[in-house]
C-alpha cells in the first residue's frame, strides 16, 4: 500500500480512464481488412506518436484542426509501407469516431473516481482535443457522476495543450489551487508528466503501455502499470 498526500486530483481521459485503442483496433480491421502481419499494438503507439507532433503543430499554426487525422494516419500507416489516401483518412476518420462512441471505463476506473472524489479536495480532467470530440467522450463515460463539467478540462478551451505547463497554470486558476497541491494521473509521458513535473506537479505514471522512460527524463513521482496497482494508492 502507497499513502500519498493529495488536495487535487487531475486525470488525464484517453487512455488513462477508457481504453482508447480498442476503438482504434475496431476502426482498423473495418477500414482494412485486407492488411495483415501488423502489430495493432506497435501500429497504435506508432498513431499516437504523430498524434503528439500534429497536435504541436497545430498550436503552432502549422497544421489545421480538420488535417490532424489525416496527418496522423498517412504518416503512421506510411512507416509501415501502407499509402493511405486523403480521401480514405476521412473515411476512416468517420468509422473511428463512430466507433469511439462505444467506449467503457477501464475496470476499476469507477471505484479509482468513487475513492478520490470522496476523499481529495477536489477531482478533474485535463485532456488535450476539441471541447466537442472530448466532451463528448466525457458524456458518454457518465463523468459528470463524478466531475462536473466545468472541472473537464480540454485544451480547445483552456488555449494551451499539455504539456505546455501554460495549460497547467490555466488548470490551477481555475482549480484556485496552487502547483504542489495537484497530482496529475495519466498514460503518456510527454503529454501528461513531463509539463506537470515542470510545473511542480505531483506526478502519478499509470504506464500500462509500458513505455520506456524517455532518456534523460525526469522520473514521474510514482510509476505504477495495473489499474490495481493505482488502486493502492492512498
Amino acid at each position: 500500500m502507497v499513502y500519498y498526500i493529495i488536495m487535487f486530483i487531475v486525470f488525464d481521459l484517453d487512455d488513462t480512464l477508457y481504453d482508447l485503442r480498442s476503438a482504434f483496433d475496431r476502426a482498423h480491421m473495418k477500414m482494412f481488412p485486407e492488411i495483415k502481419g501488423i502489430d495493432l499494438g506497435e501500429l497504435f503507439e506508432c498513431v499516437r506518436r504523430y498524434s503528439y507532433d500534429s497536435l504541436e503543430m497545430t498550436a503552432k499554426g502549422l497544421l489545421r484542426h480538420e488535417d490532424e487525422f489525416a496527418y496522423r494516419i498517412t504518416r503512421a500507416y506510411a512507416d509501415y509501407g501502407i499509402e493511405v489516401s486523403r480521401q480514405k483518412c476521412d473515411e476512416y476518420e468517420k468509422l473511428y469516431r463512430n466507433e469511439q462512441k462505444d467506449i467503457r471505463l477501464f475496470d476499476g476506473a469507477d471505484r479509482l473516481l468513487d475513492y478520490h472524489a470522496a476523499h481529495a479536495e477536489g477531482i478533474a480532467v485535463m485532456t488535450n482535443g476539441m471541447v466537442e470530440v472530448q466532451m463528448g467522450k466525457a458524456r458518454r463515460l457518465k463523468l459528470t457522476d463524478w466531475i462536473p463539467e466545468e472541472r473537464i478540462f480540454i485544451s480547445d478551451d483552456l488555449g494551451y495543450r499539455k504539456p505546455d505547463v501554460r495549460a497547467c497554470i490555466e488548470v490551477e486558476r481555475r482549480l484556485g489551487a496552487k502547483p504542489g497541491q495537484i497530482t496529475m494521473i495519466g498514460d503518456t509521458y510527454k503529454a501528461d508528466m513531463s509539463g506537470s513535473i515542470e510545473r511542480g506537479w505531483k506526478t502519478i505514471w499509470f504506464n500500462h503501455r509500458h513505455n520506456r522512460l524517455p532518456e534523460g527524463a525526469a522520473e514521474p513521482d510514482i510509476t505504477v502499470y495495473t489499474m490495481e496497482e493505482l488502486l493502492q494508492i492512498k
